[in-house]
């Protein structure tokens, strides 16, 4: 079910095979809906979806050239070092024959101007909140407050949601006075591989964000500022490939630490 992104599905259905751009970048946030739409089109256009993102060497262009169904090819765009990047500019440049591209992207930042100027840029739309509303399965309009993409709700649906809550909250309330040791076994309840008994670390530091925001406005703590630019910043980092997650994470709490109890950074 596709809701929500009505001007992009005109664009999209106003296009036959002869005149669908060859090569694509769909800009939507984390849970948007761009694997979605990706599907959407392979159906639409009767084309084969095939995600090259994991090997995307010279080899794999030249094993495509040799291919004659039509193709859509997926490129998860963040995800791709600058050398694959490279590797793929041409095939950016001049699709093969019965290839089309679609490079799935969160940002553009990272990515090789060169890279981003070869594509037509399609960009999904904000979900309104009466929207977000129709991906909800319980009754808990706290997590609207938290995502604003139906793939995160969906997601944090799946989760403990009240457990991630209690243990934000934990965070935010008691930091200041615990010790280095038991702020830093912290990190042992966070998922920063695939542990499936942990708390994902993406969807807790939205949580986590969100119940600083939240305390700030409810006590106007000065030192909360501070915690809400330190949390912001560990969000930003961990988004980039093939970080130290949990290392970068056991700062941000010793650090978090220090501001709540009111030292110098």
């Amino acid at each position: 079910m596709i809701v929500g992104q009505d001007k992009l599905l005109n664009i999209i259905n106003s296009c036959s095979l002869d005149t669908l751009p060859r090569t694509i970048m769909l800009l939507g946030s984390e849970g948007s809906g761009k694997k979605t739409i990706s599907k959407y089109i392979s159906s639409k256009f009767h084309l084969i979806l095939s995600d090259i993102t994991d090997d995307l060497t010279l080899e794999t262009i030249e094993e495509i050239m040799m291919k004659v169904e039509p193709h859509l090819y997926i490129i998860r765009a963040n995800e791709i070092s600058v050398k694959e990047q490279n590797v793929i500019l041409k095939f950016l440049e001049e699709p093969l024959k019965n290839s089309y591209i679609l490079m799935l992207c969160e940002r553009t930042e990272g990515l090789l101007p060169t890279i981003v100027n070869r594509c037509q840029m399609w960009a999904l739309q904000n979900y309104s909140r009466e929207t977000l509303k129709l991906f909800l399965t319980v009754a808990d309009e706290r997590i609207l407050d938290i995502v604003d993409t139906p793939g995160l709700i969906i997601s944090l649906q799946s989760h403990d949601f009240n457990g991630m809550i209690e243990l934000a909250d934990k965070i935010v309330e008691k930091i200041a006075v615990a010790s280095i040791p038991n702020t830093l076994t912290l990190s042992n309840k966070l998922a920063f591989k695939n542990e499936k008994d942990k708390f994902d670390v993406s969807l807790f530091m939205r949580i986590l964000s969100s119940r600083i925001s939240e305390a700030w406005k409810n006590t106007s703590n000065i030192k909360l500022i501070t915690a809400h630019n330190l949390t912001s910043e560990l969000q930003h980092k961990l988004n980039v490939s093939n970080v130290d997650k949990k290392s970068l994470f056991e700062k941000y709490l010793i650090d978090l630490r220090t501001c709540m109890r009111g030292s110098v950074l």
